[in-house]
């Protein structure tokens, strides 16, 4: 797959339990896909930690925790071939 939209590279600052910015990815080369977004504390995209449950095109982070974010997406496609996304801005979830 050819990634075509990446997640957006703007810093992000929001209130705890306040609405976050939804992510989102898109792909071309393939008749379909599969998604699985991650986040990490640093901004690369070579690890991260799994987000259970975030397996579609976009992606709308937890804001109930204070913390600081980076996320990207690996999409995988309907042949067994993989693109890993751009990683996003940071997204901080600040208290209240």
């Amino acid at each position: 797959p050819v990634i075509t939209l990446q997640p957006s590279l703007i810093a992000q600052k929001v209130t705890i339990n306040m609405v976050s910015p939804a992510y989102e990815v898109s792909a071309t080369g393939a008749t379909s896909y599969t998604y699985q977004w991650y986040r990490n504390a640093t901004p690369i995209n070579t690890s991260g930690t799994i987000i259970g449950g975030a397996t579609s095109s976009s992606y709308l982070p937890s804001n109930s925790a204070v913390s600081t974010y980076y996320h990207f997406a690996i999409v995988t496609s309907d042949n067994g071939c993989t693109a890993t996304s751009n990683v996003s801005g940071f997204l901080n979830v600040c208290g209240q």
